[in-house]
């Protein structure tokens, strides 16, 4: 599995001013700012970047937008969510019921990236899609969007 590096947090900590301590043990979730999404993508489409710093973005994009699934919803409303997708393994015909126009969007956005590079970003796509050792993991928001865009 591939992590965000040393270098390329450092980069990207001063290129979008991120509120990073030197502490961070899971570096992407930490610092995921679902506020600031739309700008994470933005500046990440306009640069240049290696492929250690275009992980961390993907990274940080997207543990970005689990928050803001999160955050779009009510405690109650996200544990009845949690329960449906632990109960039900294919929800790929209901995605589009289960999660709001603005939502499907910003995915759409971002699996515009995640496509470009699909071996870079094969680390990020296994964990968030509950494959491999992650398997038996309760499921996250954003899991049925990678169970769906990303058929093993």
């Amino acid at each position: 599995m591939k992590y965000v590096t040393g270098d390329a947090s450092e980069k990207l900590e001063k290129l979008l001013r991120l509120p990073a301590t030197g502490e961070e043990q899971d570096w992407e979730i930490e610092l995921a700012d679902p506020n600031r999404l739309d700008e994470f993508i933005r500046v990440f489409s306009e640069g240049e970047y290696n492929q250690e710093e275009r992980f961390a973005f993907g990274a940080l994009i997207v543990s970005s937008f689990d928050g803001l699934l999160r955050c779009n919803r009510s405690k109650k409303q996200r544990e009845n969510l949690y329960d449906y997708l632990v109960e039900n393994n294919d929800v790929d015909d209901d995605i589009v019921t289960l999660y709001k126009e603005k939502e499907m969007l910003i995915w759409s956005r971002i699996l515009a990236v995640l496509k470009e590079d699909e071996i870079l970003y094969d680390g990020i796509v296994e964990y968030w899609a509950l494959r491999g050792e992650y398997s038996d993991s309760e499921p996250f928001l954003i899991t049925p969007f990678f169970q769906r865009d990303f058929k093993e």
